[in-house]
């Protein structure tokens, strides 16, 4: 009944919105457009050639995008994976100015801490990073960082936006190619911060 004038609620109307897909980084469900009331139990994504063949999922890389001054040291910049469908070999190139930025330090992070991690031995711009194995398993599969950069930023740095262009290429356990969608990437340099 209703609380304000005491009378009893009709019945509810048919749901006028399509079936669409709710889709999360491990699994996705049908549900309603106008409301999103879930309509299908949750199941986990299948992936054929980098996305879900069910509702069209893509894994997605996202980057920390810092800020720093002029003259900033150990400015750390992450790059993460959401929905890992399970990376067996991964490259990454990384690309910045150098002339204002210079890569220090690099590691890689818990998401592939199951493959064999191979850095560069000078980490300057166009450099790659390489994570390889054999086999992952399910129980290995999973969300987190990928790699970590450390940077140190010029005493001369002017204010502004300097890019970190990622490169990525990523195979599963067939050795199929996954597609990964790349979000952004910068360091923030200014005055004052």
């Amino acid at each position: 009944k209703c609380a304000v004038c005491v009378k009893e609620y009709g019945e509810l109307a048919e749901h006028d919105g399509e079936k669409i897909w709710m889709k999360y980084p491990k699994e996705h469900c049908l549900a309603y457009s106008c409301c999103y009331k879930q309509i299908s139990s949750p199941e986990k994504h299948v992936f054929v050639d980098g996305a879900c063949e069910i509702c069209g999922f893509v894994p997605f890389t996202t980057v920390v995008s810092p800020e720093a001054r002029p003259g900033a040291t150990q400015v750390e910049f992450a790059v993460s994976i959401v929905g890992n469908p399970g990376i067996l070999g991964l490259m990454i190139s990384v690309e910045y100015d150098d002339a204002v930025l210079t890569m220090t330090k690099a590691q890689s992070g818990n998401a592939l801490n199951v493959l064999t991690f191979t850095s560069p031995s000078k980490l300057d711009s166009g450099c790659k990073f390489l994570w390889d194995g054999e086999k992952i398993e399910p129980a290995d599969v999973k969300d987190g960082e990928l790699l970590i950069l450390t940077f140190d930023v010029s005493s001369s740095a002017a204010e502004g936006v300097y890019d970190i262009i990622l490169n990525i290429t990523a195979v599963d356990n067939d050795l199929n190619p996954i597609v990964l969608n790349i979000e952004g990437g910068i360091i923030m340099v200014k005055g004052n911060i």
